[in-house]
């Protein structure tokens, strides 16, 4: 993943957004002013927007020749291709960014797509800006309108301008509810993006002003701490709620398990009893190696004085029940043998 711009802070403010580049128009247009859009182009996964190229020599009548005769093609109305560039797998998100114009930057979940939120699309994309708006033509993207986009939530990533985790987390929360925003979070703490810290100094920042998806984001920042490992899987998330919707909170993910020497990381032990719950799925750990792996690891967790619960993925999501069930029963026993002992 292309590193984004940083600052001796955390995160670097996108100070001058290159999206609208005002120079005084000329109305003969060159090759040589041609040269310029392209090398423009570059950096913008082959895309200008028409005020760009009003700002690089071309008036409308310059543009309509250009694009019939093929030099540059038709995107949206507002943005224009270099014809023979090269295609880019976020062209369609800097098509919406340059569609929009100055101040824009990717947001919400085409953002999180952005920073490698796995199994999302970028599109339909969606661009936020500080300023409103009044168009008659629609956008290549959905527009939200932000009273303010602090400097430092600004970046370029993949040279498109893109709001910084926090914001895009908290952003998220306000459209998508808190479950796809605890999805957002635990990528950008599981990837080192971000840390609770940094998002809470985001939250005490935006309090003041309101935003949508502040309350759900102060939930999510309390059940989680800085240097805790973040679920890492759909199924871990799963669990973790149906675990906690009833009652269950004394289990501890990724925890590391040594007697005399380490015996692996488990997904989840107890913090009270001896319990392990580990979740194992059929696409994981059905091959005969893997079963003869998963008993060895087992059988030495169990030397150890430890009682493993095994979760299939499966019974997470459709059988629920029945997890809790297991996992109940076996707290239970532990219980009751560590007081007669």
């Amino acid at each position: 993943m292309t590193e984004p711009v940083r600052s001796p802070h955390r995160f670097a403010p996108q100070n001058a957004n290159p999206l609208l580049k005002r120079c005084p128009i000329s109305h003969g247009a060159t090759m040589h002013d041609l040269e310029q859009l392209r090398r423009l182009a570059a950096d913008q996964h082959g895309l200008v927007s028409r005020s760009q190229a009003r700002a690089n020599g071309f008036d409308r009548w310059a543009i309509q020749r250009m694009i019939a005769s093929g030099r540059l093609t038709t995107v949206t109305p507002r943005v224009l291709r270099i014809g023979g560039s090269a295609t880019s797998p976020w062209q369609s998100v800097m098509a919406g960014v340059l569609d929009v114009g100055y101040d824009a930057v990717a947001s919400h979940l085409t953002a999180a797509v952005l920073w490698g939120l796995p199994g999302m699309k970028a599109e339909p994309v969606h661009v936020a800006v500080s300023r409103v708006l009044r168009r008659r033509q629609p956008a290549a993207a959905t527009i939200h309108h932000l009273t303010r986009i602090p400097a430092e939530q600004r970046l370029i990533l993949h040279d498109i301008p893109v709001t910084a985790p926090p914001l895009t987390t908290l952003l998220v929360c306000g459209t998508e509810g808190a479950h796809r925003a605890a999805q957002v979070l635990d990528h950008f703490l599981g990837a080192g993006l971000v840390t609770v810290a940094e998002t809470w100094d985001l939250v005490d920042a935006l309090s003041r002003q309101g935003r949508n998806g502040l309350c759900d984001l102060r939930k999510l920042l309390n059940d989680r701490e800085d240097g805790a490992t973040a679920p890492q899987s759909n199924n871990e998330r799963r669990f973790e709620y149906i675990a906690a919707s009833n009652g269950i909170t004394t289990l501890r993910r990724q925890v590391d398990i040594r007697v005399r020497s380490w015996i692996g990381r488990v997904d989840y032990c107890d913090c009270e009893v001896p319990l392990i719950v580990e979740i194992h799925s059929e696409r994981y750990h059905t091959s005969w190696s893997q079963r003869r792996n998963d008993a060895i690891r087992i059988g030495k967790l169990e030397a150890a004085g430890y009682t493993v619960v095994i979760v299939w993925d499966h019974e997470i999501w459709h059988s629920p029940d029945r997890v809790v069930e297991r996992v109940r029963q076996a707290r239970a026993r532990l219980i009751i043998e560590r007081a007669t002992s």
